[in-house]
């Protein structure tokens, strides 16, 4: 008998990585498909570190006060709502959990 299953995501799911993984070892698929282009592969592979370390440049630049690039200072901690905007911009810059997922 063949069998059909169809896995959905949310992308950017801080926990779908473990919950993905658990759904493919219990269910130990022959075939997997995974819409992904090479190209944002290729991207996050040759660009995300160098892109994450400029961000978290940035980032100890606010929080020193620099008076070069970035303007400005941070006066307090960020709030839940910059954390989460900074999270966001890191998960882009990472291959998706879906393609990390399969990819083990």
């Amino acid at each position: 008998m063949v069998s059909l299953t169809l896995v959905g995501t949310i992308h950017r799911d801080p926990n779908g990585l473990p919950r993905l993984k658990e759904i493919l070892e219990r269910e130990c698929p022959d075939i997997i498909t995974l819409e992904m282009s090479e190209y944002g592969v290729g991207f996050r592979e040759r660009n995300g570190p160098r892109l994450k370390e400029k961000l978290f440049g940035i980032l100890r630049a606010l929080h020193k006060g620099s008076t070069q690039r970035p303007r400005g200072k941070l006066d307090k901690p960020p709030d839940s709502s910059a954390i989460e905007a900074i999270r966001a911009i890191l998960m882009t810059l990472e291959l998706p959990f879906e393609f990390r997922a399969v990819k083990t």
